[in-house]
């Protein structure tokens, strides 16, 4: 039998660089620099069994990430979390998990992972943690695998419920009668691999995701989300949206163009969107996020002037463009809406004209001059 010393990571990286077979795949290659691990302490509030098994699992200290990512969950606020592998951001949503079942066995979280290995693995990690602090609890996977007894059982005693958006959408969401011990008490829930739901499938993800939020409302329950990504491929584009929606589009840098000249007979501003996109790419810009200001729904010229046209233009000189949501039905819009028509439908002041009833209008029709302009961040 012969035995083998085991070569340091550095060792190995410079072998398999050396071999062209393998060196060859390799679009870039840098060696990043060591850094002081930036900790702090346990917070005060951290339930004593649980700051113990923590501690025998050799964890007495958090990094700073995390000690921020859990407070904030404490706070109630909502929290993505984009940091390397191997940086511990399972413990940003696994700490406050445990707290919350610490102080109220009743409360509940759900956990969301895209494939079935990743969810038992932390299911695994929950018990091991769960168990080191002596907190009993029960933390279930519900897939497909699931035998039907089990899935009864997860139904009415499950605190930490482990699935997938696929369960969600066919098997949770459209019995939610059946989960509402989970519903009434949901506190938590957890988004993993967060990059993963992009495209079509993202959006078909979000659209689950609202749907969970709606019946959480339902039964009750306002559940913060945790949501985690270690493979974002544009770190500072994610950071300068968040930044940009926290400041309610207050951008730092931006551009305006028109989608189109319109129906009236003012001159042509300018720029054109198209043109916009084309020069943008010129500059090295490859994504784009496009703002339409004019209108407030999914109205013809967003729908084709950007989702068709505009697309067709940036796929041809390799840009990435996402369209912002438009208002549409969204209720707090709704319910705008409805008080600026009750005002102008009131009585008005003595010796003015009657107030004209409500009426709506094709944008097309009925747009002011020119075109509206659309800002792309």
């Amino acid at each position: 039998m012969r035995y083998y010393e085991p070569a340091g990571v550095e060792a190995v990286l410079d072998r398999m660089m050396a071999e062209p077979s393998l060196s060859g795949g390799v679009v870039h290659h840098a060696l990043i620099p060591a850094r002081r691990a930036d900790f702090v302490p346990m917070p005060d509030w951290l339930d004593p069994r649980l700051r113990s098994g923590l501690a025998t699992r050799g964890v007495e200290r958090l990094y700073r990430h995390q000690a921020e990512a859990i407070d904030a969950v404490r706070k109630g606020e909502d929290v993505v979390v984009v940091t390397p592998t191997a940086s511990g951001k399972s413990l940003c949503y696994l700490v406050p998990t445990l707290q919350a079942l610490a102080h109220d066995p009743t409360a509940r979280a759900l956990y969301l992972f895209p494939t079935k290995a990743l969810g038992q693995d932390q299911v695994a990690e929950l018990g091991e943690l769960s168990r080191a602090a002596g907190l009993d609890i029960n933390a279930s996977t519900y897939d497909g695998d699931t035998p039907n007894p089990i899935r009864s059982a997860i139904r009415s005693a499950g605190q930490v419920v482990v699935t997938n958006p696929d369960m969600l959408h066919a098997a949770i969401l459209p019995h939610h009668t059946k989960w509402f011990q989970l519903f009434e008490q949901l506190q938590i829930i957890v988004i993993d691999e967060l990059h993963t739901y992009r495209g079509l499938f993202g959006s078909h993800i979000a659209n689950v995701l609202r749907r969970l939020l709606r019946v959480c409302a339902h039964y009750g329950s306002h559940p913060v989300i945790v949501c985690c990504s270690a493979t974002i491929g544009n770190p500072a584009e994610l950071a300068a949206t968040a930044a940009l929606v926290a400041g309610r589009l207050g951008l730092a840098s931006h551009d305006f163009a028109f989608q189109s000249a319109g129906r009236t007979g003012e001159p042509w501003l300018g720029p054109d969107i198209l043109a916009e996109i084309r020069r943008l790419a010129g500059e090295g810009v490859r994504e784009l996020v496009i703002r339409p200001v004019g209108f407030v729904a999914d109205h013809l010229e967003v729908l084709y002037d950007i989702d068709i046209e505009a697309q067709v233009v940036a796929r041809e000189v390799g840009v990435h463009i996402e369209r912002a949501r438009s208002l549409n039905t969204d209720p707090v819009f709704i319910a705008g809406l409805a008080d600026v028509a009750e005002a102008a439908l009131a009585t008005p002041a003595s010796g003015t004209a009657p107030a004209p009833r409500a009426t709506t209008a094709d944008p097309a029709t009925a747009a002011a001059p020119g075109a509206a302009p659309t800002p792309i961040a």
